[in-house]
This record gives structure tokens, sequence and C-alpha cells, in this order.
């Protein structure tokens, strides 16, 4: 007998049939994810690990169903069977309340850390969310990424949203012009791409108007938002379902963002930060409820109208630095305060920590 299935190789109605069809299993419903097959042609039988996901009423389950598959026969036995239960709008700290917010917009190749950035890898990091269990909304520019979510994101349609945009929809791509005159001057410091790449500088910045409008949608109905980058999980080699939570000892009055440089003084002049690329806090993971997540998404916008007028700009790590330095807060007065998730691995353990896998 010959397997052709890979391990957690397809999680579509299409990889369903598949698996129906070579392996002969009766198998009720369509919504399986395939997590394992022995792949050994001459094992006298094929265990065969498969998650099923269901939604009742305000509950998600996740059945884990184990079979084992005699080659060669139509026989197949159930030997296992685990349900798992997240209530959606009960007070557990298993509640799935957070809406995952993210986007890829397609602004051609660029150099970055001096490697070359294509679309493609973004298309591979963002494969690692097809186990995610929360809400997730993502923007794009590109119909080949809508595309490519869809199928990625198959089993959880009905937790995925997909908003097709033209990019000059968003004030933050209708600042390219300005920001190009600003990068284009030759006085200017170049690091590639922040103060080189004009478009990747706005798509950075695009983050929180995306959060804006999620947030006033409400279209998954939580109190919670956040933005993940694309590749925020692109290390991640678990293919566990999991969801995301609250950070610990999260205060809703706040916004949770990772500081990745503690030795970064708020007395450093604005000047100093966009033309020297100076990092404070980290742009990949923010967190907030709804209310505060709209008022930070207005402050920032109006802290990059301000140091556009300055002539000073660099990606979204660099405005939030500067709006809380001690010019920035007494020029902006920022609404919403910080809290800053310390770290020892500085850019991804905050996401890290709030992840919680789910055993099945």
């Amino acid at each position: 007998m010959s397997c052709r299935f890979e391990q957690g190789e397809d999680t579509s109605v299409k990889g369903y049939k598949r698996l129906k069809t070579e392996l002969g299993l009766k198998i009720p419903g369509t919504r399986w994810l395939i997590r394992n097959i022995s792949l050994d042609p001459d094992a006298e039988k094929i265990k065969i690990y498969i998650n099923q996901l269901n939604k009742i009423t305000n509950h998600l389950h996740v059945t884990r169903t184990t079979i084992v598959h005699q080659p060669g026969t139509n026989k197949t036995n159930y030997i296992g069977r685990k349900t798992i239960y997240i209530g959606r709008n009960s007070t557990s700290t298993n509640t799935i309340n957070v809406t995952v917010v993210t986007a890829f917009f397609d602004i051609g190749n660029f150099q970055k850390n001096g490697s070359l950035i294509t679309a493609n890898i973004y298309f591979n990091w963002i494969s690692k969310l097809r186990y995610l269990q929360n809400p997730l909304i993502v923007y794009t520019n590109s119909k080949e990424f809508k595309d490519h979510v869809k199928h990625m994101r198959n089993i959880k349609r009905g937790e995925t949203a997909i908003r097709v945009i033209n990019i000059t929809s968003s004030w933050a791509f209708q600042n390219n012009n300005q920001i190009k005159e600003i990068f284009d001057s030759p006085s200017y410091q170049k690091y590639f791409p922040n103060t080189v790449h004009s478009l990747y500088a706005c798509a950075q910045h695009a983050k929180y108007d995306v959060l804006e409008r999620v947030v006033k949608e409400n279209y998954f109905k939580t109190n919670y938002y956040m933005w993940l980058d694309v590749g925020y999980f692109r290390d991640r080699m678990s293919d566990k379902l999991f969801y995301i939570g609250k950070p610990k000892n999260f205060n809703d009055s706040k916004i949770a963002v990772s500081l990745v440089d503690p030795k970064q003084r708020l007395t450093n002049r604005p000047y100093v930060i966009f033309r020297g690329n100076l990092v404070w806090v980290g742009g990949g993971l923010v967190f907030g409820d709804r209310n505060h997540i709209i008022k930070f998404s207005k402050d920032f916008k109006r802290a990059v109208q301000y140091f556009l007028s300055q002539g000073l700009m660099n990606t979204d790590q660099q405005v939030v630095y500067a709006m809380y330095t001690t010019k920035g807060r007494e020029v902006l007065k920022p609404e919403v305060e910080l809290q800053l998730y310390k770290t020892q691995s500085q850019w991804f353990y905050l996401g890290n920590s709030m992840v919680r896998e789910i055993d099945h």
C-alpha cells in the first residue's frame, strides 16, 4: 500500500477527500485537520490522528480522534477520542477573546538585513497561523495572498476574515510622497529598508490604520485586539493547535508591547531617534482593549503627521519611541500609556508568552 500524504500536509476539504479515497476511510463530516499519518508502507496498521473542529453555540470544541487503518482492507478502528471545550463567552483563562490582526501589502522586493525579501517569504510565514484558533483578520492588496490565506485557514473559515484593499485608501500610504522626499535627501541617513524604501515605512505605519478599522467594525465581537506581524511566529515549529490570550498581569488601561532595548533613553531627541534608526519597543505585537487601541491608533497617526512636518520619518518603531520621549510627550500628549514587557529574548518573548497550546 502506498500513501502519498505528508505529515500535516493538507488541511482542506480536498485533502479530506484524498484521504478517504486513498485509504478507503469512512469518516463523517469534512471539517478535519489531518495531524499525522504513519508512512511506513510495510506496516500492518496505519495510525491516523485527526482533529475535528466545530463551533457549537458560543463554544469551540476540538475533538481529537485516533483511528487505525489496516492496509488492503476496509477495516478502520476508532481507538480513542477526546474533546476539549473552550467557553468563548466565559471568564475562564482559556477564553478566546482576542481578535488577531495582520497584513501583507505587496510593495515589491526589498533588501533587509542583507537579504532579499520577496512576497514568497510572507506566504511561508503566514502559514504558521494555520493552527491559530483566534479569530483572524487579514488585510492585503494581493489577490494571490488572499487566496493563499483562504486555503491555509480553510478549517477556520468561520473565524477568518480577509480584507482586500487598495493601499491608497490608507492614510499611511497617502504619506508616501512626503516620506519619499525625506528619504531621498542626500543628508538623510540610509538604513535598508527603513529609511530607503518609503513604501516599506508606509506599510509599517498602516498597521495602526487597519487596527483601528478592525476595532470599529468589531466583526468578531471580542474585547481585545492585537496586531501580529505576519512573520512573528515564523520560527514556531509546533503543529499543535494554539490560541493567544491576554498577556500576564495586563492592565486594561494600557497598550502591551515588548521592551527590546531598555538602554534607550527617553530623553533622546526625536531627531536622534529617526536619523539614528533607534529602537526602544518592538512593533511586531501590539495588544489592547477596544477603546485603548482606538486611542493609541489616533495618537500614532497624529505623531506621524507631526514628525513629517519636522522633516523626520522612519518605521512605526521610531515613531512610537519618539512619541514617549520627553519632547514627544510635551508636544503630542499621548492619551494612552504603554505597558512594557521586559524580555531577554527581545523581539518574540511577549507573543510566545501569550500562546496557549491546546492539548489533544
